[in-house]
């Protein structure tokens, strides 16, 4: 079933449409008829759009013509079909584009969730628009258009025909109104009111027999039909809804045309329509209810025999049947621990999901270059009915030691073969060569590689390098190469040269450190990358752990924390946020390994110049500044590479939010990225981390995947989230959606943390776009992370960055009392405005009532806005996502540079100092810039760098917060544990929009020096204001050294200068 397109009818428009136009007709057909509040919204390309109103009906739908001069100035015009004039609800209607360039009238007829534009009327039918596999014996179809059942919820008027991938039939037995499945089958229309007529109409009947003796309203009376669905509107004296009197059959009735079936309709017979409470007749249920959905767009197909999910299956040949939550049963499901390989230096056990696989094997390959591989078949319990009697594992096992053996999985599934990694893969590793490109401009860099037509020049500044050379690849698999020397000159750089025109070819750097220790090295100033076929690598976890001393890794109290009570709880926490590459690849860290595990645990590194030699950088900075955790951005598995093709070409710039694999680390910041170097680095850096005591989040991506992961090939369909029209969901932005809510999906989560956790020993978890993780699932992430250590921290994004259809989005509030927490977007912007807009809050000096009191919540750590108890939320001003503060304040704000260094201190005080979990991002303490770019994930280093330069030039701001973190670490009062003490002990107020005064009680309280505190806070940004003190003595705070000193003594009132903070404290004896 289809839609005819006229070819002859397109071909003569279109060549109208070369002319010149002066009319556009636009036709639109929707299949339940309904066109209230549907708008056009057309634009030209590169241009702001427009609304435009249906202006007519006819026979088609409804119609608009629109007048061209209003879209001159463009050969193309976008078109979207949207619902409602201020929301951006578009249903499933895509955007059409149609050229204008024409002189004469165009018209051009648009059809319901079809993308098409046709020239001339086209046939409507009804399509098929997705077939689902949910169960054996059903498959659930929806339609493009809704058709009626009768009451018992059959379509005999229906037929389809089901076939496998080889053409054979399978047998249906019958086709029903999904909407009416469960609901009773026998029906009595004058018991229950009403039937429905096969034109679809609805006879409703009131047959006052039904009713109890004594109760009976005999006829002819005055009877009305009275309901609430769809805009059914009543009035007195209606003749539409007064039923009459049938004499031949003894009762009242009425029928109603064209009436809506697609939802449930209450209804109620009535003698009057004077008082809306008295008068209901009696003999009918009070009140009925309507059977829900006698028209419908969904339908099932209920068969003869089991499906068989190793086979595909089409509906009327050409539409696939989706297979959905067939798999999604107890019956596929494995609790064991055991997936992925299990080594031992006897045998080592491989395990995978691939419950619609026809045959799964192991392909063992002795390095990472090799093409011949070892083939190990794998066995699954198929039984002979058509849905096998097992869980979906493959398992086999391999005697002898396989340790330092590489492997993929070569599975057939649906008649397809492929070689995918293993989704549980501990050691994902990747064959990478840098690749030489052409600028776009003609440049000498200081570092990297730089190219004309006659030759290649070499410039790496590896000063802790003994030699080095550069091997050259003409392909990418040529495993030998030409190696370059270059030549060490007197300030430790490394140089050279080689002729010729190597325009595409490959390249990798040959390092020999100190210690005489030689290794291949990607070029970390690349442009572009090649990334080979990944395979997974056997590892001995066990020696690896031993090597390295892993077992004097533990995880120790928050850094110079006064706890209250001497226990750590969540809101002892101070995050930074950083990524990886960004924080130490700048020339001026002072960094050896630099955007690598080993370079973010180098110590001792400072700004390279004599003026600036006290200027920390690095983790050194991290300790100087005094936060406690840091998140570091995306660590796991994003680039490898997991196709049949040769290699994948990459900008040399990725934050990591395409992952891969959810087990391994990340093979690129390894200075070896082809063993299990991946491996030990990555942990070294951890324990190096946990020495200094710095605790370590991972900002981890669960949400959705990349294209180049295994989970479609092993499980079609199963990892991801489907939509109703059988299209992937695309609720994250990037293409598709996890769905955590099938049990295998959401136990590769749950072992994933719980890895993380156990064997690299975690400290916390970020969960990007945690709005499309379902709260059951989030749950039981906390649950589970917090019974192996109460104090590792989970939150996450409480939003999505699309309609997804997740039943529940994961939003603000979801979290209260389920162990995790959430960005608080509500606070952030109170205090700055959003995100990436020219608009102002609070420390730009624009206050209002409104703001004032938001900001009030947020410093009472938002227990009157969405939390439970003030862990729940995490309180930020910027992150890695829009403009970081700087940028955002330079697009806002007209005002001298020092003006907006004030604005920057004051949003870190707020967020420092409230009540909850406190989270920066990196290079706000130095006043850093992304030049206005808001999404900086692909952007190059010059961008994305910190550069330390800055923390010199901005001394002043990284005294400042670093007096505030002091502050908060070393006062309990700044860190409440709970919802009670807050409403106990904290009070804030608004004298006027811009004057707040936060005042916490810290009498009696564990640790805690103060017995009062006050934050006087003034956002205005020219005015000074005096605040009147409370009763008693008050001393006022400094924190402009980056260490709290005492200052002066205040009685009665004290002036805090514009845009400004001033903590005061009093306590006994003062």
């Amino acid at each position: 079933m289809r839609h005819e397109h006229h070819k002859k009818g397109e071909e003569i428009a279109m060549n109208q449409l070369a002319t010149s136009c002066t009319c556009l007709t636009i036709h639109y057909h929707r299949y339940d008829g309904r066109y209230d509040d549907w708008y056009l919204w057309i634009w030209l390309e590169g241009r702001p759009g427009a609304l435009f109103e249906f202006t007519g009906h006819d026979d088609y739908g409804v119609f608009s013509r629109i007048d061209c001069q209003k879209l001159s100035g463009s050969a193309k015009a976008g078109i979207l079909i949207k619902k409602s004039r201020d929301r951006w609800d578009r249903g499933k209607e895509e955007t059409r584009f149609i050229d204008i360039a024409g002189s004469v009238s165009t018209e051009i007829w648009l059809l319901e969730n079809d993308p098409s534009i046709y020239y001339v009327p086209p046939e409507i039918k009804i399509n098929v628009i997705a077939a689902f596999a949910d169960d054996p014996r059903t498959i659930t179809v929806n339609l493009s258009a809704p058709i009626v059942s009768d009451e018992r919820g059959e379509l005999k008027a229906v037929s389809f025909s089901l076939r496998e991938r080889g053409g054979a039939l399978v047998p249906i037995s019958a086709i029903r109104n999904k909407n009416l499945l469960g609901q009773k089958t026998s029906f009595n229309p004058r018991k229950d009111g009403y039937e429905i007529l096969e034109n679809g109409a609805v006879h409703f009947i009131y047959d006052p027999a039904q009713a109890d003796p004594g109760e009976r309203l005999e006829g002819p009376r005055s009877v009305f039909v009275l309901g609430n669905h769809n805009g059914w509107q009543q009035g007195e004296g209606d003749p539409r809804w007064k039923m009459w009197w049938n004499e031949k059959e003894r009762y009242y009735e009425l029928i109603v045309y064209g009436f809506p079936h697609d939802g449930s309709i209450q209804f109620k017979f009535k003698e009057t329509l004077d008082n809306p409470d008295h008068g209901w007749v009696p003999g009918i249920a009070d009140p009925p209810l309507m059977l829900l959905g006698l028209q419908t767009r969904k339908l099932v197909i209920e068969l003869e025999k089991d499906l068989d999910i190793r086979q595909e299956y089409y509906l009327d040949k050409d539409k696939k049947v989706i297979p959905r939550n067939i798999l999604a049963s107890a019956r596929f499901f494995y609790e064991g621990s055991d997936l992925g390989v299990t080594y031992s230096p006897q045998a080592a056990t491989f395990k995978v999901f691939a419950p619609m696989a026809e045959s799964v094997s192991v392909l063992l390959y002795p390095d990472l270059w090799s093409d011949q591989a070892q083939e190990v078949p794998m066995t699954s319990e198929l039984s002979g009915r058509l849905i096998p009697q097992t869980n979906g594992i493959w398992s086999t096992t391999v005697p002898g030691d396989l340790k330092g053996r590489y492997y993929t999985f070569r599975l057939t599934c649906h008649g397809k073969q492929s070689e995918v990694m293993d989704p549980y893969c501990r050691c994902a590793c990747s064959k990478i060569k840098g690749v030489l490109t052409v600028p776009e401009h003609a440049s000498s860099p200081e570092r990297g590689v730089s190219y004309t037509p006659q030759a290649i020049f070499f410039h790496f500044p590896f000063f802790d390098a003994q030699n080095m050379s550069v091997v050259l690849y003409r392909s990418f698999d040529d495993r030998y190469g030409i190696e370059v020397p270059l030549s060490r000159d007197e300030h430790g750089v490394f140089q050279g040269s080689q002729a010729g025109d190597w325009k595409d070819a490959f390249y990798l750097l040959r390092v020999t450190d100190q210690d005489g220790r030689e290794r291949e090295i990607v070029d970390p100033w690349a442009e572009m990358i090649a990334i080979g076929p990944s395979r997974g690598k056997i590892v001995d976890f066990e020696e690896i752990n031993r090597q390295i001393g892993w077992d004097e890794d533990h995880r120790l109290p928050f850094r110079e924390v006064i706890p209250e009570d001497g226990l750590i709880k969540p809101e002892d926490a101070i995050i930074y946020e950083l990524h990886l590459r960004d924080f130490t690849i700048a020339a001026n860290s002072g960094v050896k390994n630099k955007g690598l595990y080993t370079g973010l645990i180098e110590t001792g590194t400072r700004l390279g110049t004599n003026s600036e030699e006290q200027i920390t950088t690095g983790l050194d900075h991290l300790l100087e500044l005094g936060v406690t955790h840091i998140q570091i951005m995306p660590l796991t598995s994003f680039t490898s590479w997991s196709g049949r093709e040769q290699f994948q070409l990459f900008p040399h710039y990725n934050w990591g939010y395409m992952p891969t694999l959810f087990f391994s680390p990340e093979a690129t910041y390894a200075s070896n990225p082809t063993d299990e170097t991946i491996i030990k680095e990555f942990k070294q850096m951890i324990k190096e981390l946990h020495r200094y005591g710095l605790r370590v989040i991972m900002d981890v991506v669960y949400n959705h995947y990349d294209s180049r992961s295994p989970f479609d090939q092993l499980a079609p369909y199963y990892y991801y989230r489907m939509d109703e029209e059988g299209r992937v969901a695309n609720g994250s932005g990037t293409g598709n959606e996890f769905n955590t809510t099938y049990p295998m999906a959401r136990k590769l989560l749950l072992d994933s943390v719980k890895f993380w956790a156990q064997e690299y020993h975690i400290d916390g978890f970020r969960f990007d776009l945690m709005g499309l993780i379902d709260v059951e699932t989030m749950t039981k992430v906390a649950a589970e992370l917090h019974a192996i250590d109460p104090t590792i921290l989970v939150y996450g994004e409480p939003w999505a960055a699309g309609p997804s259809p997740l039943e529940v989005i994961n939003e603000k509030g979801k979290q209260k009392g389920r162990g995790y927490g959430v960005f608080n977007d509500h606070f952030r912007n109170t205090i700055k405005g959003s995100p990436n807009g020219p608009d102002q809050s609070f420390i730009q000096g624009h206050s209002s009532i409104d703001i004032a009191a938001s900001l009030c919540r947020g410093l009472r750590g938002s227990i009157e806005d969405f939390a439970h108890d003030p862990d729940e939320t995490i309180n930020y001003v910027t992150c890695h996502d829009d403009l970081v503060l700087r940028d955002k304040l330079e697009i806002s704000v007209n005002v001298d540079e020092n003006i907006r260094k004030r604005m920057v201190k004051l949003a870190g005080l707020l967020v420092l100092l409230a009540q909850g979990i406190p989270f920066l991002y990196s290079g706000m303490e130095m006043y850093r810039t992304k030049q206005h770019i808001a999404n900086t994930y692909n952007q190059p280093d010059s961008i994305n760098r910190i550069d330390w330069h800055l923390k010199s030039i901005h001394a002043d701001i990284f005294r400042y917060l670093k007096g505030v973190i002091t502050l908060r670490k070393q006062h309990p009062a700044f860190r409440l544990g709970s919802a009670e003490k807050i409403y106990s002990r904290v009070q804030t107020s608004a004298l006027l929009p811009e004057q707040i005064i936060y005042s916490i009680d810290g009498s009696s309280l564990s640790g805690e020096p103060w017995s009062k505190i006050l934050v006087l806070i003034n956002g205005s940004s020219s005015k000074a204001t005096t605040f009147l003190l409370p009763e008693g003595v008050w001393r006022e705070v400094h924190l402009e050294s980056g260490v709290p000193q005492e200052g002066e003594i205040f009685s009665s009132s004290m002036v805090v200068e514009p845009t400004s903070a001033v903590v005061l404290h009093s306590e006994a004896g003062l």
